[in-house]
């Protein structure tokens, strides 16, 4: 957090969890768009690609964060989850991009967690 410069080995917010069957989940949201007051995730659960529905989008001042809930996610057609994502702002840098906290929760047919540090950059 203090450079500011992302883990080239860690590209999007990671979380782990377990699904049916005891099955290990490794979560990781690659992109996130933010529009009027609707976010959708790009989100891959164990190295395959999953579908997500548009979330709403609450934004507070103090401190400066965004949360991102309701957001339904299906992985192979079994595996069902609502996602909710809340990022934390402590920094930004002009137009360009920001950073912070992230916790991310999925409940459903897998539940997990996963927090930590990002950097997003603003396209």
């Amino acid at each position: 957090p203090q450079s500011k410069i992302c883990n080239t080995q860690s590209q999007g917010l990671d979380a782990t969890g377990l699904g049916g069957f005891l099955l290990p989940l490794k979560v990781n949201v690659r992109s996130m768009d933010i529009v009027n007051q609707h976010g959708r995730i790009d989100l891959v659960v164990n190295g395959i690609d999953a579908w997500c529905t548009k979330g709403n989008v609450n934004a507070t001042n103090a401190p400066l964060s965004f949360e991102v809930s309701g957001l339904f996610c299906n992985w192979i057609g079994i595996g069902n989850v609502i996602s909710k994502m809340r990022l934390v702002i402590d920094w930004t840098d002009g137009d360009s991009a920001f950073g912070g906290r992230y916790g991310l929760r999925f409940v459903g047919t897998g539940n997990g967690s996963g927090s930590g540090y990002f950097r997003a950059d603003i396209m």
